[in-house]
């Protein structure tokens, strides 16, 4: 049976990069696999991970080898983001697999991080720090949120989990996305532009306090905000990226927060992770930047989240119920 597919805009939960796996850690991977392969004759569901998920995936599926293949039902990935996988090269070998991921499994935490960023600016925490540090006393004045206005660039899971905070502080909400969302997704506070309407990106850029990134990777956002997307906001907007490392161009960034374009940034992820040591993202100073290491939805808690939407998961097709809303959209992969 074909598996069902789910052509709903979702945003990027996880924002996860391919990991270095090494040749020594490849090679023994694959020999445990294979012994795993050769041993059973049942039907296989892969759960896999971006540092070794590529591998995994054409071990199993092997060109050319159908009744391999036809062994594995079910692929879920702990990630949101399905790009490091390139399923696109191997379409036609899980064209029959159910295929699911890691979405909603962290949205709240990423959620939690994109405000923690915006206090860390609007309460000047750098300026905390250095005082604490240098046993200062010099009261400043702090940055409301009340009547601020919030721009979610791949407005899906994270952005709704993001909107409901915005709600409790004040904060307008904007949300922008590839197409409207249907009726369940729906918030009523937020107002939702297509990304595809030039005119209408550029006023919510520009008259945003608050743009966050949660755009997945596509050919379409590749690079996605650069020096010019910038320049459309606010000398005093700030902008937080829990997405995709892929969907901005980090030199660009460097340089117009050492510019005074925008007035700050909060970066979990980076176009190379890790991020070199030579990036000019190191240069800008702390009350323009703050930068986590592919981090912010990492807790003890989170093995938990994840395995809990495995659970539904099979709970549902155990039930014999409809598995499209846990499908991934197998057009942009994600």
């Amino acid at each position: 049976m074909r598996a069902p597919v789910d052509d709903t805009d979702t945003s990027q939960d996880d924002g996860e990069e391919p990991e270095r796996v090494t040749p020594a850690e490849k090679r023994a991977a694959l020999a445990q696999l294979a012994a795993i392969r050769a041993q059973t004759d049942r039907k296989i569901i892969l759960v896999i991970h971006i540092q070794l998920g590529y591998h995994i995936l054409r071990f199993f599926l092997p060109e050319g080898d159908a009744a391999a293949a036809a062994k594995v039902v079910w692929v879920h990935s702990f990630s949101v983001g399905l790009d490091a996988y390139r399923l696109a090269e191997i379409e036609d070998r899980v064209r029959d697999i159910l295929i699911t991921n890691g979405r909603h499994s962290q949205s709240m935490a990423l959620a939690e991080y994109v405000f923690y960023s915006i206090f860390y600016f609007n309460r000047l925490t750098w300026r905390q720090q250095q005082q604490q540090a240098a046993r200062a006393w010099e009261p400043y004045d702090i940055e409301p949120l009340t009547g601020k206005r919030m721009v979610i660039f791949g407005y899906g899971d994270i952005g709704r989990a993001a909107a409901k905070m915005a709600a409790a502080f004040g904060v307008t909400v904007v949300g922008v996305r590839r197409r409207l969302p249907p009726p369940e997704e729906q918030q009523p506070d937020v107002a939702v532009v297509l990304i595809t309407d030039a005119a209408a990106v550029a006023a919510a850029l520009q008259s945003a306090d608050f743009v966050v990134n949660t755009l997945p990777h596509t050919t379409d956002t590749d690079g996605y905000f650069h020096r010019d997307r910038f320049a459309q906001m606010k000398r005093t907007a700030l902008y937080v990226n829990v997405g995709r490392g892929a969907t901005q161009v980090d030199d660009d960034i460097a340089a117009v927060l050492q510019q005074g374009v925008i007035r700050g940034a909060s970066l979990d992820v980076f176009g190379q992770e890790p991020l070199p040591t030579t990036s000019a993202l190191y240069d800008v100073p702390p009350e323009r930047l703050l930068m986590n290491p592919h981090a912010a939805a990492r807790s003890a808690d989170q093995i938990y989240a994840l395995c809990g939407r495995i659970t539904a998961i099979a709970e549902a097709a155990a039930a014999g119920k409809d598995l499209s809303s846990f499908s991934v959209n197998r057009v942009q992969w994600y």
